[in-house]
């Protein structure tokens, strides 16, 4: 999905989880089921979008975003078949916090020389965006050719004092994360949690950010060798685990100020200290060793603020009431046709229906019972305004199923406390296509 969706959604990675559970029979109405997960590793510069055109998909967010979730399954599946090799040995993990905006970095983890990291700052090509979700500005910019950068002036207001850190390199800083100003609330967190995790063969390194593809690479190598004479033979990169901090890229890729590393808060060796500071985990793992737990994190549990409103109104459109259909569904739809039906709803915001449903479609079967179909591809949108909230489900109908009689169902919470229900009817006819045979 691009940055421009507005819906919730569990993207490229939903959509595979989904065709991989459809494919093991899950049922998420039963108390135990399968759960397939499509985790993140080091993905900061990796993207699903394979299609081509100006920002990297083509075809649009949902067939991209289908594609894209096929293919991961595809692949996903073939592995698990195949899958012969067996995990076997002993379940381990070490943790640690560390203070990334203020790290002394080996000469073995840098250049050769001691260095450190810095105090978290943004670069002003994070703003231009990558190439498959643009933003304003441009990538590469040096120090000199951004001296005068809208966002610097921007920060200044709004944030911490934009000022250029020699720490920082190459990077030219647009945003000051406020990490150094008792007085200010960080916009990142400087003391973050690394893990590792083994399974018998397998180490998972948690990481709390995005690294690129080298910086991954980089990093699991210098956990396998502190593993692998103890028995690991594979490590993966966890990516996004227990906090988030932004990306992290290589030396290299930081000098070039794109925008992952520009996204690379505490400055150029930022992987070297990660690396070190593995190795330190890696190196305790594999000789039986406790860790220290490192420096407690900042509790800021009583200083969270958010910008979103409540609801402050919610009443229904003039004329009508909650419940009612604001677009009812046709009376027959052919395969491959789209059903769109609209009901007018309270504000989603009253309950966000946890392990529930907003939209649903309904099937009524021989014995006259309306049973909810569990596989309709259906997505669900709200759009919102001031006074109401009109709810909207839309279904891609399959080029072969049955007739049977459906309808879909609108359900939210009436602030303060009555719940609504709206029922749209529909038939819906669809034959199988002829066969041939060899």
């Amino acid at each position: 999905m691009s940055n421009r969706n507005r819906l919730i959604t569990g993207d490229n990675k939903g959509y595979a989880s989904y065709l991989f559970e459809k494919a093991k029979g899950a049922d998420h109405r039963t108390v135990r089921t399968f759960v397939a997960a499509f985790a993140q590793s080091n993905e900061g510069d990796v993207s699903p979008n394979v299609f081509g055109g100006a920002e990297g998909r083509g075809r649009g967010d949902f067939d991209a975003t289908e594609r894209s979730g096929r293919l991961q399954f595809e692949k996903a599946w073939q592995l698990y078949e195949n899958a012969q090799r067996p995990v076997t040995g002993p379940v381990d993990v070490r943790f640690a916090y560390v203070k990334m905006n203020d790290l002394r970095v080996a000469p073995e983890f840098a250049d050769g020389i001691g260095r450190r990291t810095c105090r978290g700052a943004i670069g002003q090509a994070a703003f231009a965006g990558a190439e498959d979700g643009p933003g304003f500005g441009k990538e590469g910019l040096d120090r000199e050719e951004a001296a005068d950068f809208v966002v610097r002036t921007l920060g200044d207001a709004i944030f911490c004092t934009a000022r250029p850190d020699p720490c920082q390199g190459e990077k030219p800083v647009a945003l000051d994360l406020c990490q150094d100003a008792p007085s200010r609330i960080p916009l990142t967190p400087e003391v973050l949690p690394l893990q590792i995790v083994r399974v018998g063969n397998v180490a998972m390194v948690a990481v709390p950010f995005e690294l690129t593809t080298m910086a991954g690479r980089r990093l699991r190598r210098t956990v396998l060798d502190e593993l692998g004479p103890a028995g690991v033979d594979t490590v993966a990169i966890a990516g996004l685990a227990n906090a988030y901090a932004h990306y992290v890229a290589t030396r290299e890729e930081y000098a070039a100020q794109h925008y992952e590393g520009a996204s690379t808060h505490f400055g150029p060796w930022t992987l070297g200290a990660l690396r070190q500071e593995f190795t330190r985990l890696a190196r305790a793992m594999a000789h039986g060793h406790d860790v220290p737990a490192g420096p407690a994190p900042r509790d800021l549990s009583g200083t969270q603020t958010t910008l979103q409103t409540g609801v402050v109104a919610d009443l229904p459109p003039l004329l009508g009431k909650f419940g009612d259909v604001a677009q009812d569904a046709s009376p027959l739809y052919r395969p491959g046709e789209t059903v769109r039906v609209a009901f007018w709803g309270a504000h989603p915001k009253n309950d966000l229906r946890t392990q529930g449903t907003f939209l649903e479609v309904q099937r009524r079967t021989s014995g006259g019972v309306r049973t909810r179909i569990p596989s309709v591809a259906a997505n669900e949108s709200w759009k919102a305004t001031s006074v109401t909230a009109e709810g909207r489900c839309t279904m891609s109908r399959p080029a072969a199923r049955p007739s049977r009689l459906a309808r879909s169902a609108s359900r939210s919470r009436q602030r303060p406390a009555s719940s609504t229900t709206a029922m749209a009817a529909a038939r819906v006819t669809g034959t199988s296509p002829p066969t041939s045979s060899a």
